[in-house]
């Protein structure tokens, strides 16, 4: 049984080779590839990320960094990345992370209160 997951887990795993997202590099390359397994890894990684922040905000009781519509789809934020990393090469070098939310923020600013 064992085998069988194995050999079952190898084309996948073999697929995943190189997908990173550490930097805005990494992540431009991921979210930019025609590979169904990068352009899965970069979907992931964007809803996840945008989900984590939105929660981590309501637990502190603090105001959201960007407010994203309901309606944007995350094919709308993936170009949003792409386009602003490709607009941005001098800093892509930079954590990801802090690239996204900076993408984010400029493109989905909340409404002043």
């Amino acid at each position: 049984m064992c085998t069988i997951i194995a050999l079952l887990a190898a084309p996948a795993a073999a697929g995943a080779e190189g997908i990173g997202v550490a930097t805005g590099n990494e992540l431009l390359a991921t979210c930019s590839s025609e590979d169904r397994i990068r352009m899965s890894a970069c979907i992931g990684y964007l809803q996840g990320f945008s989900h984590g922040v939105i929660v981590e905000s309501y637990e502190a009781h603090a105001r959201k960094p960007f407010c994203m519509p309901e309606q944007v789809t995350l094919g709308q934020v993936r170009d949003v990345v792409i386009q602003g990393l490709q607009r941005n090469p001098a800093t892509r070098h930079i954590e990801s992370s802090v690239l996204l939310m900076l993408l984010l923020q400029q493109a989905f600013p909340c409404p002043a209160s």
